[in-house]
């Protein structure tokens, strides 16, 4: 069964001075702001596309379309009942662009290695979406499947529950 282990956010903000984001974020789990399920190298760095020079400044980045490499380099510290099958969706959110793109699947237990990295592009880069860098996120989620033991365990303190409960 795939559940959802946290998410995790990367402000955008550097990509409006064209500068590289390599982070190590906390993975937090949804139900509690509490609650850190583990780690999340990833970054982003401006790129050049096929025909194009790589942008040098801000300025150059208006009227023109903005390419950049989204990386997903590895996780730590997973919760050890639910590494199985580990896989990454992020989501995009500027003006006329949005999208949610995802990781293989990686079995590598509690600390599973991505090495993924993909270009993404911004066909048109405006004032708006320039203000919009530099308040938006990617936005992470980490999805695993829940080990058999894990499921099992479950289910017997399920039973156990059921067994101290008195019927009338």
């Amino acid at each position: 069964m795939r559940v959802l282990l946290g998410t995790c956010e990367l402000p955008l903000d550097r990509l409006v001075d064209l500068r590289e984001c390599r982070k190590d974020l906390t993975i937090k789990d949804d139900s509690s702001w509490q609650s850190n399920n583990g780690r999340l190298e990833v970054g982003y760095s401006p790129t050049s596309t096929f025909g194009h020079d790589l942008l040098s400044d801000r300025e150059d980045m208006k009227g023109r379309g903005l390419a950049f490499t989204v990386a997903i380099y590895s996780a730590s510290y997973l919760p050890h009942d639910s590494c199985q099958n580990v896989q990454v969706e992020y989501c995009i959110n500027v003006v006329g662009y949005a999208s949610t793109y995802s990781t293989q699947s990686v079995s590598d237990g509690t600390e599973p290695y991505f090495g993924y990295s993909k270009i993404r592009q911004i066909d048109r880069v405006t004032s708006s979406v320039m203000e919009q860098l530099q308040s938006e996120v990617i936005s992470f989620h980490v999805y695993a499947d829940k080990s058999r033991d894990d499921r099992k365990q479950q289910n017997q303190k399920q039973s156990k529950k059921d067994e101290d409960c008195i019927t009338f």
